[in-house]
């Protein structure tokens, strides 16, 4: 399985349905008398998996307030629980509004979580660890660079049925660099860049 935000897990399935249709008509001849057929047991249906459950909107620190260097640490921290949030619930609203039109990491994450949407495939994840944060203002109140490490909790992936259709445990860190602007008192994630953390 490739990991989401790097590329998409396509999976297709067919799901096979049978229908009985009964048939009768009015023919005006006597009803014949009722008998009593003794059913026949079936063999219980397996449990059918539910979906997982919809996990709640990440709330927006308080620390975003400011045009800081911990605002910027807190408005990357965030970015990074509405990427989680968009795969996990197929909504990727608020990662794009904390993004900025001409961000292409995030755009392609934003396609990537309607792909998922058109596959009927969402995920279940555990929480992120994000550590190591370094901030550089760049222009002060204006412009910053946040760079940071990430480790991907597990990631299930389901079918709209709730079954698990793959499993990718916790992931090898990455190293991320986010660009970000303040401005009309809000934060905008310009860019994102990532590799492969150092073994």
């Amino acid at each position: 399985m490739r990991r989401q935000g790097q590329g998409v897990v396509r999976c297709r399935w067919a799901v096979v349905a049978a229908v009985a249709v009964l048939v009768g008509g009015c023919t005006g001849e006597p009803v014949p008398e009722r008998t009593t057929v003794a059913a026949t047991p079936s063999a219980s249906a397996s449990p059918v998996p539910s979906p997982p459950p919809r996990p709640e909107m990440p709330v927006r620190p308080q620390g975003m307030d400011e045009p800081t260097a911990a605002g910027a640490t807190a408005a990357a921290t965030h970015f990074f629980e509405l990427y989680d949030y968009a795969f996990s619930t197929g909504d990727a609203g608020p990662l794009r509004a904390l993004s900025a039109e001409s961000c292409t990491y995030c755009n392609e994450v934003v396609q990537q979580v309607q792909q998922a949407v058109d596959d009927r495939l969402l995920t279940e994840r555990d929480p992120s660890e994000i550590t190591d944060v370094s901030v550089v203002e760049v222009r002060p109140g204006e412009w910053f660079t946040v760079e940071l490490r990430r480790f991907q909790g597990e990631i299930r992936l389901r079918g709209d049925d709730g079954s698990v259709v793959a499993t990718e445990p916790k992931g090898a860190p990455l190293d991320y660099g986010l660009a970000l602007s303040w401005t009309d008192d809000r934060w905008t994630v310009d860019e994102v860049g990532l590799t492969a953390a150092p073994g």
